[in-house]
């Protein structure tokens, strides 16, 4: 069987799964002092170790890890399925360089320190992008990659509107084709388990982006169809269309919650939940598959996959977690930035 490949991934996902707080693990973190939950964190990084103990040091630690991940599984992997991977680990870069602009944007250097750690040879890290200054030499950096051109025509507009919303989203469009590209290539169980997961997690960031550009601000449906076209399959047309049709943030919501693409617990406290609230919902869902897709055979991309999300999330409540207790944010708050 093909899918015998996956069994020595599968094998390295049981040893990292450890990393992941379960919910009784979340719920007695959120009783600790920020020492006690910095001593938590030392626990469970299972490849790399802090070099810090201020926020910014353990927060770069935690995202790291993600990418170490992936690139560990990469390595193991041959054929399309190790190219598909190879245009995964490139969603870093990206994810740097957007960083980066908002570094320079916001004037806030610290931001650079937060950027994932690439290969040596990668100029898409703090260790070159902390030269640049202002939206001018971040273009000339950008002079002579597969960047440039999103970069030349989004970069006007980032100056007017003072956000990285425009080059963001080009970079998102970008790299999305690239995945959908190889992702054609893959075998039908390993398609399968990428578009429940991997594809529904890229997916809801980009729904969210239709989100703020359709309420936010207020583009046209054809405005948005040209900003942010469907690319992945995740959403039929007439599924997407229809989004881009609601008339209120209320129906648009109503939509995801009818499509399941949204945990619905129950209906009408979910049709009400709008804005920052969506994307708490999504995370909701994410869980769901994920923690699902971690009982799939060993022979399947799902478990990695599912591990990945998880990490992902896991991340997120850490630094919620730390957030909190430095800001000193009582439970009952600090709750509603966690998912479990």
């Amino acid at each position: 069987m093909l899918g015998f490949k996956y069994i020595p991934i599968y094998a390295k996902v049981m040893a990292w799964r450890g990393s992941i707080l379960k919910e009784d693990e979340i719920r007695e973190a959120l009783q600790m002092s920020l020492k006690e939950l910095i001593e938590l964190v030392k626990t469970r990084l299972k490849k790399i170790s802090l070099r810090g103990e201020d926020i910014i040091s353990i927060e770069k630690a935690i995202k790291q890890e993600e990418f170490l991940f992936l690139r560990s599984v990469e390595r193991f992997l041959h054929g399309n399925s190790k190219k598909f991977f190879k245009v995964w680990l490139k969603f870093y870069e990206v994810e740097n360089l957007k960083l980066a602009l908002k570094s320079i944007l916001l004037e806030r250097k610290e931001y650079m320190e937060l950027l994932f750690e690439l290969e040596p040879n990668n100029k898409f890290q703090s260790e070159f992008l902390k030269g640049v200054n202002n939206v001018d030499e971040f273009l000339d950096f950008l002079s002579g990659s597969e960047y440039y051109n999103l970069a030349r025509d989004t970069l006007p507009r980032v100056k007017e509107t003072k956000s990285t919303f425009f080059f963001d989203i080009s970079l998102d469009n970008f790299m999305a084709t690239n995945l959908k590209r190889f992702y054609d290539t893959l075998l039908s169980f390993e398609r399968k388990s990428i578009k429940k997961l991997l594809f529904y997690f890229l997916e809801i960031k980009r729904i969210l982006s239709i989100y703020r550009a359709k309420f936010l601000f207020g583009f046209s449906k054809n405005e948005i169809m040209v900003l942010l076209p469907e690319i992945l399959g995740v959403l039929s047309s007439s599924k997407y269309e229809r989004l881009l049709e609601a008339g209120s943030e209320e129906e648009f919501v109503k939509l995801l919650v009818d499509w399941k693409f949204i945990i619905s617990g129950g209906k009408n406290e979910y049709v009400e939940a709008t804005g920052d609230f969506l994307e708490t919902l999504f995370f909701k869902e994410l869980m769901h598959r994920a923690k699902k897709g971690m009982k799939s055979a060993p022979f399947n991309i799902g478990v990695f996959l599912s591990f990945f999300i998880l990490h992902y999330l896991n991340a997120k409540n850490w630094m919620a977690l730390l957030e909190a207790k430095k800001e000193g944010i009582n439970i009952e708050d600090t709750m509603k930035f966690l998912v479990f």
